[in-house]
């Protein structure tokens, strides 16, 4: 028994992946706007910073791709307009990550609160756009006999790792909502997405193939990035434990001013 290599017919103009890659910004952003507006936050901060760390997620995936996989094309400045060609995950939470939080201290809202509707927004991105990842079987792995890989054009089975990553995704994601609906303190589901997003990928790393996957020190780029966010996750969580104990619950943003009834005077 093995998974079928499904192929599909791509649309016309953007591609399957291209088309997956719209898809998961738009239901990211989606997911964010609502999750803040269950937060009674500002629906509006909450989209501006997801179209924002978008943009940026996709220029710094392609900055990402082109430094990692082929640095001999960094003089070539086609390469670099051509910005859907080539992308890799951690250069966009990188990007994205750093310009979501410039907007939100610039704009002085509450970085837990609003941490948590990215990090659900970012997951279902995340989902959606593996799918296409499955389907386009951009992330050939090592070979396999187990009954999970897929059979490659060529008659040989590998891991398709962007199918397992779906796989795992989609718990994680589920995992991410419970949490979300629990009313868990702020900052809580933003360090378990990123926390466990890092704790997968560190580990389907380990299947992808060693002629294709350029390694420091070992380490695949994915791994690396793996790492730099368990380390900017703790980070964050030691200086908002630091901050202060803080109020348990979610958090508003939001001021409403009461005003007193005509004839009533407070006493001085």
């Amino acid at each position: 028994m093995t998974l079928p290599y499904i192929t599909v017919t791509p649309p016309p103009g953007v591609g399957v992946f291209g088309a997956a890659l719209i898809a998961a910004g738009v239901t990211g952003v989606a997911a964010a706007w609502l999750t803040a507006r269950t937060l009674a936050l500002a629906g509006g901060e909450a989209v501006a910073i997801a179209g924002l760390c978008a943009v940026a997620g996709l220029i710094g995936a392609h900055a990402f791709d082109i430094a990692w996989y082929r640095p001999e094309d960094a003089g070539d400045v086609r390469v670099w307009l051509r910005v859907t060609d080539g992308v890799s995950l951690f250069g966009a939470l990188g990007a994205g990550g750093l310009v979501a939080l410039l907007w939100m201290r610039a704009r002085q809202l509450d970085l837990a609160a609003y941490a948590d509707a990215l990090a659900v927004g970012c997951l279902v991105a995340l989902v959606v756009g593996r799918v296409g990842c499955a389907l386009v079987h951009d992330h050939p792995g090592a070979p396999t006999t187990l009954p999970i890989g897929v059979d490659f054009p060529g008659g040989v089975r590998l891991h398709d790792l962007g199918l397992e990553e779906l796989a795992l995704l989609v718990p994680l994601m589920l995992v991410g909502m419970f949490l979300f609906g629990l009313r868990v303190r702020p900052g809580t589901v933003a360090a378990f997405a990123a926390l466990g997003y890092a704790a997968l990928r560190l580990g389907l790393d380990f299947l992808r193939s060693p002629a294709t996957e350029p390694r420091l020190a070992g380490l695949t780029g994915g791994q690396l990035g793996s790492i730099a966010l368990v380390i900017a996750t703790l980070i964050a969580l030691v200086v908002r434990a630091r901050s202060g104990p803080g109020r348990k619950g979610r958090r508003s943003t939001m001021r409403v001013r009461v005003p007193t009834p005509p004839g009533n005077t407070l006493p001085p």
